[in-house]
């Protein structure tokens, strides 16, 4: 749950939000560029390599 809504829920619900407030407390999130390198940094194994080695194991065994 995020902070904006935890904090509504502690009140109840009953209380305005300062928007100064949340506005100061606010994090941005990673820009695309940087998460778009993040993840293709990130050396992960996907379907396909399982699938290519697979196959490759097979060719070497005939």
């Amino acid at each position: 749950m995020n902070r904006l809504f935890w904090n509504l829920y502690k009140a109840g619900g009953k209380r305005m939000l300062n928007y100064e407030e949340e506005l100061a407390k606010f994090q941005p999130s990673l820009e695309i560029d940087q998460a778009e390198e993040a993840i293709m940094n990130n050396d992960l194994t996907d379907l396909s390599d399982l699938l290519e080695q697979v196959v490759s194991g097979k060719k070497e065994r005939r």
